[in-house]
């Protein structure tokens, strides 16, 4: 979003081996963390939120943005629902049989949850997921598809429309070269 906006910034990355010295002196134990100012403002959700007023990539009509902060909030759930498989997928457990987990969580869950977002992104004016045009949600939405990609390599047959929709998301001008050249984080 700060490039999209034309905003210097520092993307700090901390390391798995770092994350233990580091997690006692953040405010809640957890990461993202945006520091402005030597203001702390911690939570994905608060933060997009934040920036997507800063930048103005908040849909005007406040239905409208309320719709694309519904789409969000759905992944939201996938990602519990999911939390199994993914925690075994990104190495943070070595517990769970991945195939199963796969096959009776992950299969289901996804299919259900992205026959929802082509239905929202199809639907919509924009080809984005509000009306009004591309948002904050777009990004959020287009990391989320870029790591079950990185998941699942069935992925992008099993949701041509949404690999494409994420494409569309990273091919903005203003964003395409950032995400083509940023330094690769493992979860």
């Amino acid at each position: 979003m700060f490039r999209y906006a034309g905003v210097k910034f520092e993307d700090h990355r901390i390391s798995r081996n770092e994350w233990p010295k580091i997690k006692p002196t953040t405010p809640t134990g957890k990461i993202p963390i945006l520091e402005i100012d030597k203001k702390i403002l911690v939570e994905s959700g608060a933060i997009y939120r934040f920036l997507g007023s800063e930048f103005n990539l908040r849909p005007k009509s406040t239905w409208n943005n309320a719709q694309m902060e519904s789409a969000v909030e759905y992944y939201n759930d996938f990602r519990d629902e999911i939390r199994p498989y993914f925690r075994l997928m990104a190495g943070l457990t070595d517990e769970g049989d991945k195939e199963k987990l796969y096959h009776e969580i992950f299969i289901p869950a996804s299919n259900r949850v992205f026959k929802r977002y082509c239905g929202i992104i199809n639907a919509s004016k924009s080809g984005f997921l509000a009306d009004e045009g591309f948002s904050w949600g777009d990004f959020v939405i287009a990391e989320k598809v870029v790591s079950l990609k990185n998941m699942d390599s069935d992925f992008g047959k099993r949701f041509p429309e949404i690999v494409d929709y994420q494409e569309r998301v990273h091919n903005i001008d203003k964003i395409s070269d950032y995400v083509k050249n940023r330094k690769f984080s493992i979860i």
